[in-house]
């Protein structure tokens, strides 16, 4: 299929705004014809560009709104693969790790080597990770 036609199949009022279908006029346009000629005249254009740039945004807060519930309904599988007392065994251990890893923290330490240390400085976590690399 080609982009014209995966556009309108795409299409819906559920799915679309003024800006989208400004945006989707344009491309067809020029797709279809090389040229528009809503984008000749500067006010046009400039009413043009903000039509794609407003939906270039909306598309990209889209995926990251995806993206982020994506990430909860893998979070929410693997909970759903754990026993509750697991996920119980795995907050506390990440409970641990952030008091631990709290740069205020002035009571608990983590004994690592020095050079797992001085490459994550960034990162408590980064610098175990490195120590659980080295061989011994």
């Amino acid at each position: 299929m080609n982009i014209i036609g995966r556009m309108a199949a795409a299409r819906s009022a559920a799915v679309t705004c003024s800006a989208s279908r400004h945006a989707a006029e344009i491309g067809e346009t020029m797709a279809r014809h090389g040229t528009c000629q809503m984008i000749a005249d500067p006010v046009d254009a400039q009413e043009a560009g903000e039509s794609i740039a407003a939906t270039v945004a909306a598309l990209w807060e889209v995926r990251a709104e995806v993206e982020r519930l994506n990430e909860q309904l893998r979070l929410a599988n693997i909970d759903a693969a754990l026993s509750e007392a697991e996920v119980a065994d795995l907050r506390a251990d990440a409970a641990r790790l952030d008091w631990l890893a709290d740069p205020g923290n002035q009571i608990g330490n983590v004994h690592l080597p020095t050079e797992c240390v001085l490459a994550h400085p960034e990162s408590m976590r980064a610098a175990i990770d490195a120590a659980m690399r080295m061989e011994v």
